[in-house]
């Protein structure tokens, strides 16, 4: 594989932060980079979606799990245990579904 070299602009401090982590660390400031390159993620339309939609779950779980508390807040001396256990492992099980 022919390698291809590029050029980056560096303030000063990022210069020497980078001359640092590279000392530090035993590694050429070059791996370091490409280390860094290789941990960014780029989002497509399509990751943002389904971001957006594990983002919506999790609310929806979350508001559940309020209406829970509410509910067994409310009817202390007479919560259903059954009934609220059997809520709780739906939730359960939707979160390991995300």
């Amino acid at each position: 594989m022919k390698e291809k070299r590029i050029e980056i602009r560096l303030s000063e401090t990022e210069f020497e932060e980078l001359k640092n982590k590279a000392k530090v660390t035993g590694v050429t400031a070059s791996e370091i980079i490409r280390q860094g390159i290789k941990r960014v993620r780029t989002w497509t339309l399509a990751d943002r979606k389904t971001e957006r939609e594990k983002i919506s779950q999790i609310a929806r779980i979350g508001n559940n799990l309020n209406q829970i508390a509410r509910w067994c807040n409310q009817n202390k001396s007479t919560a259903d245990v059954i009934e609220v256990t059997t809520h709780l492992i739906a939730i359960e099980r939707s979160l390991r579904e995300l």
